[in-house]
């Protein structure tokens, strides 16, 4: 029996149960209704699969999926020590246990379910083999370097996506192409935007739609009054945004008797909305109040006084006080309604993706995305996003070259084995082997890679929104995290913001999002 939308989704949102998946006797389990297999190989009994590390509980090996390209893939199951939400912040130890689930010899990729039995939601991964770029820039021939691409799913997220994704498969003649596209942040990210935008360009209709009178004292009289406008519209959604991350950090509508930052509303915004008694006056009269007189400003045990709940005081500007005219205007609740709707679709995911490992949601990037994508201006001033993969790649080349001038002689060659290590702790983030060249070179000078990390010294006379500084923050702090496995995590990245990433910009917006992308990453 096809399997059809609302009843996917409603199992994908059930904790994560290994027989929904797999099936039980004859009753085929999701993965061979979604995935039309040639051939698909389920242990009666999962193998254990021997693993060092104190990341997983146990490891077991499902059996093994054949697509109809013949690819094999791996069905693997690891239920971890820690909770998911730490687990998800420990990006060193899942990726090392990632690239020992794909078995070079006879496997071209893994499916991995990553679960805690006392947490409701779950990560699903496909783990492929990707070809790398070497420092030189070329394509390698060897494909050593898995990417994990990851779905949150389970008990209390929203699975809208997962499941549309999903059910594209089920018609399909599966291949590894397929599950690409399947697990596509990029084409997730362009959907978002693109939908995004008519939202934005429905908030401007509604404003130029005013009297002139209110829209005079709102936004000037003079030619600038279209763009006060649509600027006013593209702070108000980028707010909104921001705050949807950390309504995903569980920081919105806390408990009043809590003294941490935990237990707060996953859906904050459509129960303030929804239970707000002048929905025509929600923008005036309540979302005022929160950007200005609650995230703003410091009070009595952080209260909301509309809600009765807990709302953390932010510092940093995104909050300051609009012009007093714009505060009084207000929208049809429909288009509220509509884009709480929208953003309630999406997951909302708290750390920056890397091109090695993708949550399968939106990330603080779009922050910059919106930015420099829906500010029309930006062509003209040579602002242009660039794709995540491209700017990983300068940021690697960037601090391979300054690592190599700071601990290697000008005359030691980029065969050498000092150079070779360097390369593959920047690329790969690995330390090779200790009985090679390689790998005793980066064992023996960690303290002094170290050392060049700390005092490096990085400005981008044009930081935009901050993709630049933003990925050498996340390629230098993942080198430490390898080096150093006792790493203070906070305080290093602490400490890189503070010490070593600079940027200036004539656009202060700009800056503005880049801080608020720093201050995300903490």
């Amino acid at each position: 029996m096809p399997i059809i939308l609302p009843d996917l989704r409603l199992a994908l949102r059930q904790a994560y149960a290994r027989t929904a998946w797999v099936g039980v006797g004859t009753t085929p389990g999701l993965l061979r209704q979604l995935l039309p297999l040639t051939q698909a190989d389920f242990r009666q009994k999962p193998a254990v699969i021997e693993h060092p590390g104190d990341i997983a509980r146990h490891i077991l090996q499902l059996g093994v999926l054949t697509l109809s390209d013949g690819k094999r893939l791996g069905l693997f199951e690891v239920e971890l020590k820690a909770t998911s939400t730490q687990i998800a912040r420990n990006r060193v130890g899942l990726r090392d246990l990632a690239r020992r689930l794909i078995d070079e010899a006879t496997i071209h990729g893994a499916l991995a379910f990553y679960f805690h039995p006392e947490v409701g939601e779950y990560r699903f991964s496909f783990i492929s083999r990707q070809s790398r770029i070497e420092a030189d820039g070329t394509i390698s021939a060897t494909e050593t370097h898995p990417k994990r691409f990851t779905y949150v799913l389970g008990v209390g997220e929203s699975c809208a996506t997962a499941s549309q994704r999903f059910l594209t498969l089920a018609g399909k003649r599966s291949t590894v192409a397929d599950l690409i596209e399947a697990f596509s942040v990029e084409k997730l990210s362009d959907e978002f935007f693109t939908e995004y935008k008519e939202r934005y360009l429905e908030f401007c209709r509604h404003l130029g739609g005013l009297n002139d009178l209110v829209r005079r004292r709102a936004f000037g009289d003079d030619a600038k009054q279209d763009k006060r406008l649509r600027d006013f519209v593209k702070k108000l959604l980028g707010r909104l945004v921001f705050l949807h991350f950390l309504q995903r950090k569980g920081w919105l509508g806390a408990p009043p008797a809590r003294t941490d930052w935990t237990g707060g509303d996953p859906r904050f915004f459509l129960g303030f909305f929804g239970a707000f008694s002048q929905p025509e006056k929600f923008y005036s009269t309540g979302l005022a109040v929160l950007f200005f007189d609650t995230l703003n400003t410091r009070r009595p045990g952080d209260l909301f006084a509309l809600t009765g709940t807990r709302v953390p005081y932010l510092n940093g500007g995104l909050f300051d006080d609009d012009p007093a005219p714009t505060t009084k205007l207000d929208f049809p609740p429909a288009l509220f309604q509509d884009l709480f709707d929208f953003f309630g679709r999406y997951n909302f995911t708290i750390d920056e993706n890397s091109p090695d490992d993708h949550e399968i949601g939106i990330d603080p990037e779009m922050l910059s995305r919106i930015f420099e994508n829906l500010l029309e201006e930006n062509k003209e001033k040579g602002a242009y996003y660039t794709r995540r993969e491209v700017v990983h790649y300068m940021c690697q080349q960037s601090l391979y070259r300054y690592l190599r001038g700071q601990l290697l002689a000008d005359s030691v060659p980029e065969s050498a084995p000092e150079a070779e290590a360097l390369r593959r702790l920047v690329y790969t983030y690995e330390l090779g082997d200790p009985a090679t060249p390689q790998g005793k070179y980066l064992r023996q000078h960690a303290k002094a890679v170290e050392a060049a990390l700390d005092r490096v010294k990085i400005c981008d006379p044009a930081i935009g929104s901050g993709a630049f500084p933003i990925g050498l923050l996340q390629v230098i702090f993942t080198i430490k995290s390898t080096l150093d496995l006792t790493l203070d995590r906070a305080q290093a990245k602490r400490d890189l913001i503070q010490n070593c990433i600079h940027g200036v910009d004539l656009d202060s917006g700009a800056v503005d999002i880049a801080r608020l992308r720093f201050w995300l990453s903490l």
